[in-house]
Formats: C-alpha cells, sequence, structure tokens
C-alpha cells in the first residue's frame, strides 16, 4: 500500500501588502490598500487591518475610505511581487522539500513526506512559518494535509499567519459543515446551481452522485473530481515539470477583472522578465513567444508568434509579446494574462538547428555570432550578480541596466534581482 504523503500549502497573507512593508516598514500596522491613487481605480490587495473592518478585495477606493479614511495607498510594483515570490519559492524549495508546485504568485505546495522523517508536521510548519517571517519579513500561512485540495482548504482556515492540519480522522469534522462558497474549485457561475439541487454546505456535496443526471448537467465532467475531494479524496502528486520545453509565467487578477492597459502592460512586463531571467540563467534561448489573456468566462485566449532569430534578450522578446498582445486584445475585461517562450533550445544547440534550416551560410554565421555575444552578456550578469550576493545589495549594474532604471535606489531595490538558478 502506498505511503501517506504529507503536503503542505504555503500561502503567503496578503501579499502584496507584505511586499511593500519589507521594502517601507512605516507601512507595518496600518491600514494599507495596493491600487491606482484613483478614487474610482479598485484595490487589488487590502492589509489584515481593512479586512477586519469589512473591506474587500476590488471594492473602488471611495467605497474604502468611507470605511477607513485614514486608510494608504501604495502603487502597484508586480516587479516587486514577482521577485520576492521567485526568492521565497527558491528558498522552500532548496531549503525543504524535494519538490514544489507553484500555484500562483503567493501560494505553492510542497511535499515534506521524505523530508519529515520522524518530525512532527505541524512543528515542521511553524518553523517554515518562522523562517519565512525572519528571512523575508512575509507572514505565511500552512495548511497541511495528505492531498492537495485539503492542504489548501486548511490553510484556509489557518488564516491569516497560522497553521492547520486536516487529517483522514477530522476532515469531515472540519469542511462538511462550511459552506459551499468556501470550497476551492467551485466558481460563482456553479454556486447558486447546486444551491438550486439543495447543495449549501460542503458536506451536502460530499454526498451526491457524480452519474446522477441533475449533477452531470451542472458540472459536467469535472463533479467526478469535485465530489471524491468532497469524501476527502484528492490528488497528492506535485507537478514539477522536467525538460521543459517552454518558460510561461501567468498572473491571475486578484480583484477578479481588469481592462487597465497600463497596469496590464506594467504586468506584462514583469511577467516576460521573469521567463527571460529563466531563460538566460539556464543558457536557453527561444524563436517564438506567446501572450494569454484569461477572459471573463475563465477560459483563455491568446496568440504566438514566430520570431525571424534565436534570442534570450529582453528587449526584444517583450516588444515582440507586446505586439502579440495588442494583435488581439481589443480593450475588454480580462481576469489575468500569461507570456510564454515556446520551443526554448540550449544555446549550444541552436548553431545544429540553423545549419538543418538555413540555407545562408551568412545569417548562419551571423546568428551563431549574435548567440556568441548574448552568451557573454550573460556571463558578465551572472559575475555581476555574484559580486552582488557577496555584499548582500544590488550595488553593481549593466550599463543598460542603470540606463533603464534612472531612478535605482539601494534601500527600494532589497529584494530586486535577477531570479537565481533553481532546481529545474
Amino acid at each position: 500500500m502506498p505511503k501517506t504523503k504529507t503536503i503542505f500549502h504555503i500561502d503567503c497573507d496578503s501579499f502584496f501588502v507584505s511586499a511593500h512593508r519589507t521594502i517601507n516598514p512605516s507601512l507595518i500596522g496600518k491600514p494599507v490598500l495596493i491600487g491606482r491613487r484613483n478614487r474610482h481605480s479598485i484595490a487589488t490587495s487590502i492589509s489584515y487591518e481593512l479586512k477586519n473592518k469589512g473591506v474587500k478585495v476590488g471594492w473602488p477606493l471611495y467605497m474604502i475610505f468611507n470605511v477607513e479614511p485614514k486608510a494608504i495607498v501604495v502603487e502597484p510594483d508586480y516587479n516587486l511581487y514577482s521577485e520576492l515570490s521567485t526568492k521565497i519559492f527558491n528558498y522552500i524549495e532548496q531549503k525543504y522539500a524535494d519538490k514544489i508546485e507553484i500555484f500562483s504568485i503567493d501560494e505553492c505546495w510542497i511535499d515534506v513526506t521524505n523530508f519529515l522523517g520522524e518530525s512532527d508536521p505541524i512543528t515542521l510548519a511553524y518553523g517554515i512559518q518562522k523562517d519565512i517571517a525572519q528571512k523575508f519579513k512575509v507572514p505565511i500561512s500552512i495548511g497541511v494535509s495528505y492531498n492537495k485540495f485539503l492542504a489548501k482548504m486548511a490553510t484556509n482556515l489557518a488564516k491569516p499567519n497560522g497553521v492547520r492540519m486536516i487529517t483522514q480522522k477530522n476532515f469531515k469534522e472540519l469542511i462538511w459543515p462550511l459552506d459551499l462558497s468556501e470550497f476551492f474549485g467551485i466558481g460563482k457561475a456553479t454556486l447558486p446551481k447546486l444551491n438550486a439541487i439543495g447543495v449549501y454546505k460542503i458536506g451536502d456535496l460530499a454526498k451526491l452522485e457524480y452519474n446522477s443526471p441533475e449533477v452531470y448537467a451542472i458540472m459536467h465532467t469535472t463533479g467526478d473530481r469535485i465530489i471524491k475531494q468532497a469524501q476527502g479524496l484528492g490528488d497528492d502528486d506535485l507537478k514539477s515539470p522536467q525538460n521543459a520545453k517552454s518558460i510561461s509565467a501567468d498572473f491571475t487578477f486578484f480583484h477578479g477583472e481588469m481592462n487597465n492597459e497600463e497596469e496590464i502592460i506594467d504586468i506584462i512586463k514583469t511577467l516576460t522578465r521573469k521567463i527571460v531571467t529563466k531563460a538566460r540563467n539556464r543558457d536557453y534561448v527561444t524563436n517564438s513567444v506567446g501572450v494569454t489573456v484569461r477572459k471573463m468566462d475563465r477560459t483563455w485566449d491568446g496568440k504566438n508568434l514566430k520570431l525571424t532569430d534565436y534570442t534570450n534578450d529582453y528587449d526584444d522578446i517583450l516588444e515582440n509579446i507586446l505586439r502579440a498582445f495588442n494583435s488581439f486584445w481589443n480593450g475588454e475585461l480580462i481576469r489575468g494574462v500569461g507570456v510564454k517562450l515556446n520551443h526554448i533550445l540550449p544555446i549550444e544547440d541552436v548553431g545544429q538547428q540553423l545549419k538543418l534550416f538555413e540555407t545562408s551560410r551568412v545569417k548562419t554565421q551571423k546568428m551563431l555570432q549574435k548567440m556568441q555575444v548574448n552568451e557573454q552578456v550573460t556571463k558578465v550578469k551572472q559575475v555581476i550578480r555574484g559580486l552582488n550576493r557577496q555584499s548582500n545589495d544590488k550595488i553593481f549594474l549593466t550599463g543598460k541596466d542603470f540606463l533603464r532604471d534612472k531612478t535605482y535606489s539601494k534601500n527600494n531595490i532589497k529584494f530586486k534581482s535577477e531570479d537565481e538558478k533553481s532546481k529545474e
């Protein structure tokens, strides 16, 4: 019989707010919201000081000021969020787990089954929580269980800044009495349909028959999985892709939807820098990029663009991703956005690919020369990263990076550094 696994779900509490507090401690303990400085803008993240007064993510700023006139507005910084998230998840994987599955910018699962030995999982969870708080100044909540779904549900019970464990013995007691709206994976559109057939609690869901015509009409093929999850069953296998043929990153808007072009472009730039940094750190190049948007019906739409040359240059890739994005997005509300490098290859393999598909020797030689230059630039940046790590600060920059960020500040860049090599 397979050994029961121990899965942790880790969630950074009010992550956007927490990220800003790492570089501006004066915000700690104060009512903070993340959003554009416009009374009709909406809050993409709020502190627990506001949540405790009934404020919700997605409220317009004027409504929040009606509840808390002293609320502090902080402009979003998606580059900060992305790079702090990468640092935290890399640290957790390298120190505490063989496998990690990143669910979103502030959530992940880790499998600690082999790491635990004879240790108590609750003690380990509190240890990780304390470690992350001390090293990154970010509060986290941890759910502990024997599968991913129940670990996620346990985290929801643990928030804020807590630890909760759901076992095979207590899961009915802990989750069956919960309202169906708290079930991870059931959306707003499905909820009233289930209510209409008398399903209001998670325990009601667990008693349904998947093959029932009325149940299948509501949940279709996902019904079997959802009902089994309510019965305490679920997936305990973490998805850690090896030998990837692409590198991607996506971002789902916390408040539900957005059509603010400036903010969407900011997010695309941050996601693009993240995937390009990963590619360069691993000496990968690409000749195809893609961009996707998550539509209001929760389906994804997008466009891929073939490049004329292999590259891992940020400016080249961003230019083409934005060109692809502008070719199909017409300003409608969307729920999220993603970017992708397709058909990635190690730099050393590009020469062979070019010889197979290029008839012009001159063009091949020029491309190989370009790859050699890119490789040299990558090595220079690796040296700079090493110097910055030794000095424990980002005080060394390439000329290109310096010109791109004239407002560079040591204090505000504490957690802004390129993605370090992580386990594949």
